[in-house]
């Protein structure tokens, strides 16, 4: 990254508060909050991608291994 520009990104009110130690996020200008819930976002997203792909089927790549009983 270049430390003479200036970057806009989207993130969650928790990051931007600091959270896991994005203590640098505290410092940002010009802030913006759509005052939608985390939750409520992820809803509308699954709804957009099931009305234009179909239900949502979970799987995994392979990285995640149940050792010692079911999840």
């Amino acid at each position: 990254m270049d430390p003479d520009r200036t970057y806009r990104f989207a993130t969650n009110d928790f990051t931007l508060g600091g959270g896991d130690g994005y203590t640098v996020l505290t410092n940002a200008t010009e802030a913006f909050s759509t005052s939608t819930l985390l939750s409520d976002a992820v809803i509308e997203y699954i709804r957009h991608v099931q009305s234009v792909s179909g239900p949502i089927v979970p799987s995994t790549d392979g990285r995640m291994v149940v050792v010692g009983g079911a999840l």
